[in-house]
């Protein structure tokens, strides 16, 4: 029985899984191609990867740790309209329940767009919004099980541009119910 409900869980989180990432998909290229014909020429609008880390603001998780490619298009003296699509793996505690083993982890896919605002030349501020898909997995007395869900997405917060290619950011990400306190590193290309 329990390896069955693992089996129709899989299925269900696999046809969730593919639905979002062909929804991601198809709004990246949305974007990125208008903003490419609009773009032609202009050495402002460029991709990025990112490397998360943060602390979890909910009970009994420890750390986030994750990573993302961003996509910034030039829009007008100073703004900038973005869109990202990142994964983060936020491990739980294990413990030892009568014997056995009791672990829990979980992961999220945020695909976010918004805005990002440079104040002064290398201090900004930005906001986003989107979808993020999660997922928890529970280890108890050898048997595992996973659960996901499809949610609102949103991350507010600011940054400092160290360099041409690199910048480093402070942000409040709120996926699916589940708050974040998170610093970004970024490369731009």
């Amino acid at each position: 029985m329990a390896v069955k409900l693992l089996q129709l869980n899989f299925l269900y989180t696999y046809y969730y899984m593919k639905k979002t990432l062909l929804l991601t998909a198809a709004l990246f290229a949305m974007l990125f191609t208008s903003n490419f014909a609009n773009a032609a020429g202009d050495e402002e609008s460029h991709f990025g990867i990112g490397i998360t880390a943060g602390l979890p603001l909910e009970t009994g998780y420890t750390a986030v740790i994750g990573a993302d490619f961003k996509y910034e298009h030039f829009l007008q003296e100073n703004l900038f309209l973005t869109g990202r699509i990142g994964f983060n793996y936020i491990p739980g505690k294990t413990m030892d329940f009568f014997g056995y083993s009791f672990s829990y982890s979980a992961y999220q896919i945020p695909f976010l767009i918004g805005a990002k605002y440079f104040f002064a030349e290398k201090i900004y501020g930005s906001a986003e919004i989107g979808g993020v898909h999660s997922s928890v997995k529970v280890n108890l007395f050898g048997l595992s099980a996973t659960a996901s869900t499809n949610g609102f997405g949103f991350a507010v917060g600011g940054g400092y541009k160290i360099s041409e290619n690199i910048d480093l950011g402070l942000h409040y990400a709120g996926y699916d119910g589940f708050g974040q306190l998170l610093v970004r590193g970024g490369y731009k290309f």
